[in-house]
């Protein structure tokens, strides 16, 4: 055994987790397998002890682990993992380990049952063992007590086996006495039972009660779902094993990504969480008082057992990741399970393995682990274990006792015991404990008794309603599921589901609209619907979208029929309609509309919904009743439900069948109000529909337009998407027009590409070329660059052209944010003739710009183009405490610098050198020449600051020459920039420390970060490991400098955006360093948002504990992942302490 002393610092392991499964293929230095070796390789939160309690040959490739009554720890083993070798025998075998001496280790192992086939989960129960055994659920007994299973039935068939580490898997007891079992995603099941065959395609949870065989899905999703626990509520979790999003809330009916045919899915608690594997509740007397509930969980991709903390938080919980348990740099530490022991101790089942995976290698590398596996036992070093307590000889009232521990896992074997028990005994026994119990004690006997009738199958009705109408939220909710479960033999079960969806707590609320669901009738899914009544999260807002979408034929028969009742609230029916999103619901509610049952108002919300809905002949009604004169709806409310109808051909490829002559009618019939909403969704339609013959309605509201001085811009693309000769000569007129504005030619471009993309390279080069000031029109590119073929294009239509200087500087500047088209930015450089376009310094030039600047300068603007990456201003000078040492800090240039002298030194930076800014070059004795600011020289060396703000040391005697060099700014730095972005660039520096705006504040801002920049390595590293990894030194993840902006903010629009699948929400990752001078608690603070994951020195740290953090003296590093689908407003950051702390710049 060996103790942790030293403080637990993630850092130490940044290697280990970037290892990703490309790297495995590369992979030459495997460790030998020595357990003590890979014991020292570990770092261990500070009050946690390891020991080795089994290792190899006593077990072998440990897959999944559950300790049964007698404190017996049952192993499924697999030697055979990945893949049979075809025509080998199958040897894979349940281990059952057992520590007699109760020091911690394991003294006696035996195979208790052998010849099995890539058995991946193994759940003590019922006078034996169930096993996933490849396609089957079977379970294994011994009858002759020799310790070897000598009984084998099978007990389901037909899980999928397309892919062996997503076959049946994560055997679980519920506290309701269910097995509980997962599959994953490329699994698909068909599985017979006496109530017919049940069918999951992709991954999931099944629900299994081994009494009645009754087998049901519990939830839908998730890619490889290898963890599953219930809280002390019966509230489920599960984590996923090639997931992003850490630990999922799971409920009944409940959708995760990956679910085939799903329309909608839940996120998990943790988005860019790693993938991890294995899952337990902390519970029992061993466990410290603020870990009590907390998960458990494996990082196997990043050698760490992990932590989280989850508390309920609406209908559903939060999740905090906190420091994690065990962080080894061990490349074969692979940890997948893990199980609260008898003795509290937390177990850990090590797959050992230096490769994981079997998709990127092969199946019969020889770098593959076959023969090895622990299991470590951890425990606490302040507190002393628990009594291992095996249940099989306890009498009944001795069993109850213990449904009153601390340790959750104690609970769950009582109720197993009980279920080997007689029922009526175990029920007379039960009541009596019940009976004698008095206040808080009462209700919580009350709870678990309803735990053990379900156990036993025999469930009480009234216990039931006590419950679901009892004071502890906890209980209620998990009442309400069981009332839905056991709605058959509950008379006034409808009536309690009704009260349920009212109840003031939303996970009660969510328990009764999943429950209505399967009650599936139209009158139970129009009670569901009044959970609408009050705030819906997004759980309940599944949830009953859900319900509604699973009995849509009932309702829909229902409202046609008239008693589907929603109480005249037309929030409900409008949430119904958009539920099922099948057009049977149309016809029903558009005559409701025209019977006059529904007013103007509730119709135009309901309409809306039903043209989601439609196909091309019911969106025929839905269309009448929106253009009908009889329908009193405003003007914005017709507009907005004709776009409606329109959206459908871009969304789902629907119009309605008879639209062009509905809408060649109500055009024909009324005079529509120029510009008017109206008017504009009438020119939607009309170019959507291609409604060729309402061309000259376009060509009128065009004409109109000319006459008032605004812009068609509908009517414009509108001539586009008609695509006929007649409308695109209009267009093509109007994009050659040099005396038209330069946003209607831009318009008339852009309305071209579709039809004509070469036609619009042509004409937006000639607008370009027209010009001969700004706008000079470069947005006219886009459209053509985001055509397939569009750069070639452009290169074509731009031979023999000749560009303005400034006109050319724009499209290259357009170009480059499109991405990368070498050919064109040549062609664009030599039609610009940019070789001779640089600024060039003269009394009337600069007499006129810095009158510009005076005027019209936009200091805001001018920050924002300082700060452009491309001119590397940033990297060169400072703006106070953050920013570069090359140049000059500016933090109150506008307070000592004139306009004229600014704008000189930006065009002609060696005009005049600030002192002590001179550059030295220096020629050394191998012909290399260096330039730089001199930093620092002694007679041993000269050290220079280059550039790039990196420093570089020649030593002396190396050195030939040493002259006088120019400014380190690059002559020609701003000629990329026009006019107008050099007069903004000078005002900003010339308000610097001289306007409050762009004056610095003294607040303990963060200004000195790092930034992450993209690129495709990162990204995969990102996805193939865990965002975690950001915190790591991988080579891949490339740290830029910089700064905030003077105000102090974050500007979140510079940030890199990495998404680790395409469904990810976008995440950008800063991070600064600091100093503290002692160990007094640092404040930080952030914007309050679960948008914002936060590391401290490698270590998840919950955002809300940074208000008061404790460290040691000395560096430390905060890393930020920001969601940026969630943030999108500028943010400071401020960290102070009793003694302030010292941000280091890295500049």
């Amino acid at each position: 055994m060996i103790r942790n002393l030293r403080t637990f610092i993630c850092c130490i392991f940044v290697a280990l987790t970037t290892v990703n499964v490309s790297a495995q293929r590369d992979l030459t230095n495997i460790p030998a397998p020595d357990p003590q070796a890979e014991m020292e390789a570990m770092r261990l939160d500070p009050r946690i002890e390891i020991n080795l309690f089994a290792s190899d040959p006593m077990i072998k490739k440990p897959i999944q682990m559950n300790f049964d009554s007698q404190g017996r720890l049952w192993v499924a083993s697999s030697e055979v993992y990945p893949q049979i070798v075809p025509g080998a025998a199958a040897t894979d075998k349940i281990i059952v380990l057992q520590d007699t001496t109760g020091d911690g280790v394991a003294d006696h192992s035996q195979v208790f049952a052998d010849n099995l086939l890539i058995p991946t989960g193994v759940l003590p129960g019922d006078g034996g063992v169930y096993v996933a055994n490849s396609t089957e659920l079977i379970h294994l007994s011994d009858s002759d007590g020799d310790g070897r299973a000598d009984q084998r039935r099978v007990v389901l068939s037909g899980f999928g086996t397309e892919d062996t580490h997503h076959l049946l898997h994560t055997l679980r007891w519920g506290p309701d006495g269910c097995l509980y079992m997962n599959q994953s995603i490329y699994i698909h099941s068909h599985v017979e039972t006496p109530y017919g065959t049940r069918h999951l395609n992709g991954g999931g949870i099944w629900r299994y009660r081994t009494e009645t065989q009754s087998l049901e899905v519990m939830c839908k999703g998730l890619v490889n779902p290898w963890g599953h626990i219930f809280d002390a509520y019966g509230q489920s979790f599960a984590t996923d094993g090639a997931g992003v999003e850490g630990i999922n809330y799971v409920f009944p009916g409940s959708v995760f990504m990956t679910s085939p045919g799903a329309s909608r899915h839940l996120r998990g608690l943790n988005p860019g969480s790693p993938k991890h594997c294995g899952l337990e509740v902390l519970s029992g007397t061993h466990i410290p008082a603020d870990w009590q509930g907390d998960l458990v969980t494996n990082d196997f991709r990043g050698h760490r057992v992990c932590r989280f903390t989850v508390r309920p938080q609406g209908s559903g919980y939060n999740s905090r990741q906190q420091p994690e348990l065990i962080v080894s740099q061990h490349v074969a530490f692979r940890p997948i399970d893990a199980r609260m022991g008898p003795d509290g101790a937390i177990y850990i089942a090590d797959w050992y393995n230096p490769i994981i995976q079997h998709g990127e290698v092969d199946f019969r590398d020889e770098r593959r682990d076959r023969g090895h596996g622990r299991i470590w036992r951890l425990t606490f070093n302040d507190s002393p274990l628990m009594k291992p307590t095996p249940t099989g000889a306890l009498s009944d009232v001795a069993l109850l006792h213990l449904l009153e521990s601390p340790a959750l896992w104690l609970r769950q074997f009582a109720r197993q015991e009980f279920k080997e028990r007689n029922a009526d005994d175990v029920l007379a026994a039960l009541t009596g404990w019940v009976g004698e119990a008095q206040g808080a004690a009462l209700l919580n006997r009350q709870f678990e008794a309803m735990w053990v009738r379900e156990c036993l199958d025999r469930p009480d009705a009234q216990l039931l309603k006590t419950l679901a109408a009892c004071e502890n939220e906890h209980f209620r909710a998990a009442a309400v599921r069981y009332i839905g479960l056991r709605r058959d033999t509950i008379d006034d079960a409808l009536a309690l589901l009704t009260i349920a969806v009212a109840d003031a707590n939303p996970q009660v609320r969510l328990e009764a609209v999943t429950a209505l669901g399967d009650v599936g009738t139209g009158e139970a899914a129009a009670i569901a619907l009044r959970a609408l009544d009050q705030e819906l999260d997004e759980n309940l807002d599944f949830a009953l979208w859900n319900t509604l979408k699973r009995t849509q034929s009932q309702w829909i028969e229902a409202l046609a029929a008239g008693s589907f009742d929603t109480q005249n609230k037309t929030a409900r029916l409008e949430f119904a309609i958009r539920a099922a999103a099948s057009p049977a619901v149309v016809a029903p509610v558009v005559a409701l509309i025209r019977q006059g049952e529904i007013g103007p108002a509730d119709a135009a919300a309901l309409l809306s919904a039903l043209a989601d809905a439609a196909d091309a002949e019911s969106l025929n009604e839905v269309l009448q009743l929106v253009l009908s004169s009889e329908s009193a709806f405003s003007d914005p409310a017709r507009a907005s439900l004709i776009e409606a109808v329109v959206r459908q051909k871009e969304t789902r490829n629907v119009m309605p069948s008879k639209g062009v002559e509905l809408l060649k009618s109500y055009a024909e019939t009324t005079d529509l109000e120029f510009d008017s909403p109206t008017e504009q969704a009438t020119l939607k339609a009309i170019g959507r529909w291609k409604a060729a013959d309402l061309q000259p309605i376009v060509l009128a509201v065009i004409d109109r337009a000319k006459q008032r001085g605004s812009l068609p811009m509908i009517a414009l693309a509108t001539l586009g998407q008609l695509a006929t000769d007649a409308s695109l000569q209009p267009l093509a007129a109007v994009a050659r027009d040099t005396n038209a504005s330069p946003e209607w030619r831009i318009a008339a471009i852009e309305s071209l590409v579709g039809a004509r993309p070469r036609l619009a390279a042509r004409e937006a080069w000639g607008l370009l070329a027209s010009r001969d000031q700004s706008p000079w029109g470069e947005q006219s590119l886009r459209g053509v660059l985001r055509r397939k073929g569009g750069s070639d294009l452009l290169v074509e239509a731009l031979a023999g052209v000749t560009l303005p200087a400034d006109a050319a500087r724009g499209a290259l500047r357009e170009v480059r944010s499109a991405g990368s088209h070498a050919a064109l930015e040549a062609a664009i450089r030599e039609a610009g003739k940019l070789d001779d376009a640089s600024w060039k310094m003269s009394a009337e030039q600069t007499e006129q710009l810095t009158a510009a600047v005076r005027d019209s300068g936009d200091p805001v603007k001018g920050e924002a183009i300082f700060r452009r990456s491309e001119l590397q201003c940033i990297a060169c000078h400072a703006i106070g405490p953050a920013g570069g040492r090359v140049g000059p800090n500016f933090v109150s240039l506008g307070g000592s610098a004139q306009i004229d002298y600014l704008i000189e030194s930006l065009i002609d930076p060696n005009a005049k050198v600030k002192e002590n800014f001179h550059s030295v070059v220096v020629l050394t004795d191998d012909g290399s020449i260096v330039q730089g600011i001199r930093d620092s020289e002694t007679n041993q060396s000269l050290t220079l600051r280059l550039a790039d703000g990196s420093k570089k040391t020649i030593p002396q005697e190396t050195i030939d020459q040493v002259g006088e060099g120019r400014s380190l700014m690059a002559a020609g730095l701003v000629d990329s920039l026009t006019r107008d972005e050099l007069v903004d660039l000078v005002r900003f520096l010339s308000e610097l420390g001289r306007t409050p705006a762009m004056t610095l504040s003294t607040d303990p801002i963060v200004r000195s970060w790092q930034k992450l920049v993209f690129s495709p390595e990162a990204n995969r590293l990102l996805n193939r490991t865990s965002i975690d990894s950001v915190t790591t030194d991988n080579p891949v993840l490339v740290w830029e400098n910089t700064t905030t902006f003077v105000d102090g903010s974050l500007q979140l629009a510079e940030l890199a955006d990495f998404k680790q699948h395409a469904n990810s929400i976008p995440t950008a990752f800063m991070r600064f360093d600091f100093e503290s001078f002692d160990d007094k608690p640092i404040r930080i603070r952030l914007p309050e948002s679960d948008a914002i994951k936060m590391w401290v020195d490698g270590k998840p740290t919950p955002t809300w504990n940074a208000g008061d953090l404790k460290l040691a003296k000395g560096k430390h590093r905060v890393t930020l992942a920001i969601q940026r689908g969630k943030i999108v407003e500028p943010f400071a950051v401020e960290i102070d302490s009793e003694t302030p702390v010292a941000i280091l710049d890295h500049f």
